[in-house]
């Protein structure tokens, strides 16, 4: 999912966060992810986001809050306003198995995702 985006820069930010996490700034990287429009479909949209999201916050959990934000973005144009809603619609599209057609380790996912779910379900975004 995170290798197969369009964009070069957010692709040259995912690939830096993981060699070297400190080396792209914050505002970099929200900038980016920000700029980003990974589908028109907002079902899509947000996993893409929250797949991007989770990859990033695994080396840089200082700026996960501005990047649920933006990902939450397009739950909110789906309807789900309500805190507990997005919560549970987060965590029931996080088991699936692949986005698009392409597979994914899930043991590897789940351990890189893990973190920010939980920190996800304690902020009122």
């Amino acid at each position: 999912m995170i290798g197969s985006t369009s964009d070069k820069r957010l692709r040259e930010i995912c690939d830096s966060v993981k060699a070297s996490p400190t080396v792209i700034t914050d505002e970099e990287i929200i900038s980016a992810i920000s700029r980003y429009l990974p589908s028109y479909n907002c079902e899509a949209a947000a996993l893409s986001y929250f797949a991007i999201i989770a990859h990033i916050c695994y080396y840089r959990s200082d700026i996960e809050k501005p990047l649920l934000k933006i990902a939450l973005t397009p739950t909110v144009y789906l309807g789900i306003i309500n805190a507990e809603k997005a919560i549970t619609w987060v965590q029931s599209n996080v088991t699936q198995k692949s986005f698009f057609g392409e597979p994914i380790d899930m043991k590897q996912q789940k351990k890189e995702e893990s973190g920010l779910w939980m920190k996800c379900q304690s902020m009122r975004i």
